[in-house]
């Protein structure tokens, strides 16, 4: 193996020096600050605040399925969420629909 020249920023007068000395406070890792995530969200049918795993966003509903939510609340947003009652309820209705054929 070959031995690897310091930089002379690395060397000193008398030869290399050692690292500094570190204390318990520059050990630790810095914590980043993090933007708190929204832990509830409001329900655009019911108006009702759900937690984040009861609601979903609009954008990910079958297009067809937001088409029947929109005949019934025309002024639905293009962006917003739905809780998962409500979501249920416009499924049931759909289903129950084209079963009644």
């Amino acid at each position: 193996m070959t031995d690897i020249p310091l930089l002379p920023e690395a060397t000193g007068a008398n030869g290399p020096q050692p690292a500094p000395e570190l204390t318990q406070n520059e050990l630790t890792p810095i914590a980043r600050a993090r933007r708190p995530r929204p832990t509830r969200f409001r329900c655009v049918i019911c108006n009702k605040e759900k937690p984040a795993r009861e609601i979903n966003q609009l954008d990910v509903v079958r297009p067809s399925l937001i088409d029947r939510i929109r005949a019934d609340h025309p002024d639905l947003p293009a962006e917003g969420y739905i809780c998962g009652e409500d979501l249920d309820r416009f499924r049931s209705r759909r289903s129950s629909r084209f079963n009644s054929r």
